[in-house]
């Protein structure tokens, strides 16, 4: 009767141990079902990405901790790049893009650009903004843009993830360096020659006379976080077209772009993008001072 109990015992717990392994092998699978699906989990899939077109800027690779969920994307005309760290997609998606027949007839759309430098900036820019549209990238809860001489810190992907854990967060942001208004941005790049061609007068003069009062700050636009969701894949759909249809000084439009939105970042960042100062909080080392 003793031996009879025991084996009933046996195979009680033997059940009850397959029912709880069963049980996590399932909640595992329903996990791995809702981040394929694209909801939020506490550790969302990132894309890093860059862009060099016209060896615009020298790619920097980066010695960065806490690497989970976070993939390298450099999107470049150059077949000679090599990288330890980062993906390099020859690819031209920026010229597949579902929306261009959208986009022909404006002022720096590929084809009316005659500038060899505009049109590899606007061939890289694409990248930077457009990153939505790109099948490779549409898996990724979240995307970080940074110029592609930048050079991250060590805890910068840790720092990034613990903003985006603790809050509910669509965009990050970097306080600009130097000014808060986007006219004060306008007269510091009037003088500058590569803004020759570009429409940047006749662009904040349309913004004044179309409501916006120039008080939505002013951000460093050399790296950014933004969700990849409806609502901030549309902002930035709009902000692309500005750059088609005034200029590729983005740090012009993208102000007014939020304002019509009605969106703010969720996040700013207040340390300087150009920075090589030990900061303990998120913070960039910045190579060569120049803004897309």
């Amino acid at each position: 009767m003793n031996i009879i109990k025991k084996l009933n015992t046996h195979k009680f717990l033997f059940i009850f141990l397959i029912t709880i392994l069963v049980t996590i092998f399932i909640y595992q699978i329903f996990l791995m079902t809702l981040s394929y699906e694209g909801f939020e989990t506490n550790n969302p899939k990132i894309a890093i990405i860059t862009s060099i077109y016209g060896n615009y800027d020298n790619l920097k690779e980066n010695h960065i901790n806490d690497e989970n969920d976070v993939n390298w994307y450099c999107f470049t005309d150059n077949k000679n790049l090599k990288s330890d760290k980062w993906k390099i997609i020859n690819e031209p998606y920026h010229l597949k893009d579902k929306d261009n027949y959208k986009y022909k007839e404006y002022y720096n759309y590929y084809d009316n650009i005659k500038d060899d430098k505009i049109y590899n900036m606007m061939c890289a820019k694409y990248y930077k903004i457009k990153t939505h549209n790109i099948d490779i990238l549409k898996n990724y809860d979240y995307y970080i843009w940074v110029d592609g001489s930048i050079t991250l810190r060590p805890d910068f992907i840790k720092n990034i993830k613990k903003i985006l854990m603790n809050n509910d967060i669509k965009i990050i942001n970097f306080k600009h360096s130097a000014r808060d208004n986007i006219k004060d941005e306008l007269n510091v790049s009037l003088p500058m020659n590569k803004y020759k061609s570009q429409k940047i007068k006749e662009q904040y003069d349309y913004y004044i006379s179309n409501g916006f009062k120039d008080d939505y700050g002013l951000y460093e636009n050399t790296s950014f976080v933004k969700k990849n969701d409806e609502q901030t894949n549309k902002i930035f759909d709009d902000w692309w077209i500005e750059n088609l249809k005034w200029s590729y000084q983005d740090q012009i439009s993208y102000p007014f772009v939020l304002y019509k939105s009605n969106k703010k970042p969720d996040y700013i960042i207040n340390e300087n993008v150009f920075s090589t100062e030990d900061y303990t909080s998120v913070d960039f080392n910045y190579y060569n001072n120049h803004v897309y």
